[in-house]
Formats: C-alpha cells, sequence, structure tokens
C-alpha cells in the first residue's frame, strides 16, 4: 500500500573491477582519458581524487553498455526468430542468411558477456559466504 516499486542503490556500494570490461577494446583509452584529465591538488588528494573520477566514468559506462544484457539477449532472439521465419518463405535468399549469421553471433556475444558476469558475481558471493558444505568435511 504505499510500497515504492523503485529499488534504490545506495552511493556507497563498493566499487567491483568488472572481467568483461577487459575484453571491450577501447576500455583502456577510456580509462587513459579520464585519468589524464588536469587536477590541481597534493599528490595524495590529487590520486584520490582521480580513482574517484574514473570510478565514476567506469560506472556510468558499465551501466548504459552492460545493463539489460538479458533484456538484449530475449529481443535479438525474437528479431533471429523473425529472420527464420523469412528465410523459410524466401529460402535462397543470401542477405537473410547473412543477417541470421550476424544475428547469431550477437546472440552468442551477448550471452558470453552474461555468463562472465554472472561467472564473476558467483565468484564474489562465495568469497564473502564461503562455500556452504567447507564445515561438513
Amino acid at each position: 500500500m504505499g510500497w515504492c516499486n523503485k529499488n534504490t542503490r545506495p552511493d556507497n556500494v563498493p566499487f567491483r573491477f568488472r572481467k568483461i570490461w577487459l575484453e571491450y577494446n577501447q576500455f583502456m583509452n577510456m580509462v587513459k582519458i579520464s585519468w589524464s584529465e588536469p587536477m590541481c591538488d597534493g599528490p595524495i588528494r590529487l590520486v584520490m581524487r582521480k580513482l574517484k573520477r574514473v570510478k565514476s566514468t567506469l560506472k556510468a559506462w558499465h551501466k548504459n553498455t552492460y545493463w539489460g544484457t538479458r533484456d538484449k539477449i530475449a529481443q535479438t532472439n525474437k528479431s533471429l526468430k523473425d529472420i527464420q521465419k523469412q528465410q523459410e518463405q524466401e529460402s535462397f535468399d543470401v542477405q537473410l542468411h547473412l543477417q541470421e549469421m550476424e544475428t547469431e553471433k550477437l546472440i552468442s556475444n551477448l550471452m558470453h558477456t552474461e555468463a562472465t558476469m554472472w561467472k564473476q558475481r558467483a565468484c564474489i558471493k562465495e568469497e564473502l559466504e564461503g562455500d556452504r558444505n567447507s564445515a561438513y568435511f
């Protein structure tokens, strides 16, 4: 009754480096650009502020690039089915075959991205909570 459906996250969530970022071609370039922006401050404070700026840049980039991967997979699967239905009607269309191959490759990349993110999340959870069967052995 009066509940808000929005999921709010606190601002002090710990920063976690994502392994999937390393597979992105422009990742290092993005970090270099963010790091090299000039700042005037003492040496320790300068490093601290630059790290904070890189962190916020990476968080925003991650949100824009990787959030909604599951929805993207579902949407791409739907478009693949549409392409395959068109191929049933026009079986010798080379353009449709190329679209099908591209879409399958995109689905494969999206699934790899999601699997990598879940694998890292599972490792983090295991580190925090420990292996539940370890007390038995």
